[in-house]
């Protein structure tokens, strides 16, 4: 059983005011001699103050090595808190590899497979990088293979443009009409119609081509491509601008919809 220690200390000075007041009282009453019996008393006083001075010693060292302990542990449930919080991130990193993610692309908020977002980024730089044919058939492979992709429009847009590049005009107008059925709302879609258009155009459909054009002024009157369908249409056999109007230099520039523009030099 532990002793606190304030009462120790008025113990102490207790036990000497009791010997102080002995050693006192019998040097009054018989002339300081102290008898066998005063003599035995005093020194089992004195026994009793160096045992709880003992105690005191006993409960100081205690303290300390219970303050060690409780040190020791703090610091082992920080280990052990810090462990595992690495463990942890350690599993949400693993099982974002192997589950799919949720993400908002341009708006449109669905589910994305582990590895999913690579192969798109893949085909974009093909493009960018001028591999044409790699980029057709990268994006052609996406398309087929994330039909619920969030990224599906952007890869139908690129492989529209992709294809248009390659002259392959039919391609592009069944990819650029893909898009306009399933996204119609999209923030590309100003661009996928002026694409679509121009493809009507270079193939040989003026007549489609003329009623594309005015469809984008009418439904996007202040978008960049309207401006260009409106040049298009003023000029009489003016040759054919390029649906390619804004490339993406980065694979994020089409990620985040911040696409740098690019003039045409036709």
């Amino acid at each position: 059983m532990l002793i606190k220690k304030p009462k120790l200390q008025y113990q102490l000075i207790g036990f000497c005011i009791c010997v102080a007041l002995t050693q006192s009282a019998y040097g009054q009453i018989f002339g300081n001699k102290v008898t066998t019996e005063s003599a035995k008393s005093i020194e089992a006083i004195q026994v009793t103050i160096l045992d709880l001075q003992r105690q005191l010693e006993t409960v100081k060292l205690e303290k300390s090595q219970l303050q060690g302990q409780i040190e020791l542990l703090q610091k082992q449930v920080d280990d052990l808190s810090l462990a595992y919080k690495g463990y942890y991130k350690d599993i949400d990193t693993r099982m974002a590899k192997i589950e799919p993610q949720s993400v908002d692309v341009e708006g449109l908020v669905g589910d994305v497979q582990p590895g999913e977002k690579q192969v798109y980024e893949n085909a974009l730089k093909s493009f960018q990088s001028g591999q044409l044919e790699k980029a057709d058939g990268e994006f052609s492979a996406f398309i087929q293979k994330y039909t619920a992709s969030p990224y599906l429009p952007l890869a139908l847009y690129w492989s529209g443009n992709t294809k248009y590049a390659l002259k392959n005009y039919g391609g592009a107008i069944g990819q650029y009409e893909v898009f306009l059925a399933k996204y119609p709302n999209h923030r590309r879609t100003p661009s996928v119609i002026f694409g679509l258009a121009n493809s009507q155009l270079e193939n040989g459909n003026k007549l489609i081509a003329n009623l594309l054009f005015t469809e984008l002024m009418g439904k996007f009157p202040t978008s960049p491509e309207a401006l260009q369908a409106k040049t298009v249409l003023a000029v009489e056999g003016a040759q054919v601008a390029s649906p390619v109007n804004k490339l993406p230099m980065t694979a994020t520039d089409a990620l985040t919809g911040n696409p740098q523009v690019v003039r045409s030099s036709d």
